[in-house]
């Protein structure tokens, strides 16, 4: 991954070109010169590469590459892709290369290497802040554990008859707000007035929040931020509030797939694991 940016190449550039002119800090171009938005920096033994002013990666000697996000936009995805033979395994397209992309049922952000187009084989990579990989064999530096969790029936339907209470308390509340701007409101307020804290987790957050109220744990448990434009969409918020209780109770039966496999399966609870966490 990322071979066409090697730790070799950025060194190369630093020894052939001026950094940009005006610059606060030696900002040196890793495109073409006039694209003054896509530089990277010189770091201790390392090279840390921007776009827009965002930390994107780092390349370290040795030509280890480091993640310094857990998501990034499209925009993002593509630069990064071209670092690299850009491949595809997705939408019925196969193309031999490397495919950064999101996939929600992959735990997020993941890295796809496609080794045979033909027989369909592949294999796939988290992308998670901090962890790293060598590039040009795709080792895991970072060693982690892939976590495919299955959700446990039984203790599952005996979550929910627990909470049975909960889920009748938000439909009835959403249904006596009315109308759209009473429910946008209602979710506002509560969002402002319990902030996520740095370095807090979702589990730890929502559980903060349902201190307060069950209804503010249950608004506070919704994973994207949406208005409501129909008494139906309280079942968003309960579907939000289920998958929390999921993980507050660990409902779940795990099987573990070590980084050496170099693949995991599609799951929707999938969990990334560093060793020694």
């Amino acid at each position: 991954m990322f071979n066409n940016m090697t730790y070799e190449r950025l060194k190369e550039i630093t020894e052939k070109e001026k950094p940009y002119r005006g610059r606060t800090r030696e900002e040196y171009p890793y495109a073409k010169r006039s694209h003054g938005q896509k530089y990277f920096t010189v770091g201790e033994d390392c090279f840390e590469i921007y776009y827009y002013g965002h930390l994107l990666i780092s390349i370290h000697k040795g030509n280890i590459v480091e993640f310094e996000n857990d998501h990034y936009d499209q925009g993002e995805k593509t630069l990064l892709n071209g670092f690299h033979q850009c491949g595809s395994f997705t939408q019925g397209w196969w193309y031999n290369g490397y495919q950064m992309l999101n996939m929600d049922s992959r735990g997020g952000c993941c890295m796809a290497h496609i080794t045979d187009r033909d027989k369909k084989k592949y294999n796939i990579y988290p992308v998670r802040k901090g962890i790293k990989y060598n590039m040009l064999s795709d080792i895991p530096i970072t060693k982690y554990d892939v976590l495919a969790r299955k959700l446990i029936r039984k203790q599952v339907n005996s979550i929910y008859e627990k909470h049975n209470d909960d889920f009748i308390l938000a439909d009835s509340i959403f249904s006596a707000l009315g109308d759209y701007n009473s429910k946008r409101d209602y979710i506002d307020n509560i969002r402002k007035d319990t902030p996520k804290e740095e370095g807090e987790t979702y589990v730890e957050f929502v559980t903060r929040a349902k201190e307060k109220s069950v209804i503010d744990g249950m608004i506070c448990s919704l994973k994207r931020y949406y208005y409501y434009d129909s008494d139906k969409d309280v079942t968003k918020i309960i579907k939000d509030y289920k998958d929390y209780l999921h993980e507050f109770y660990g409902a779940f039966e795990i099987k573990k797939h070590p980084c050496e496999d170099k693949y995991f399966p599609s799951n929707k609870y999938i969990q990334i694991q560093m060793r020694g966490e």
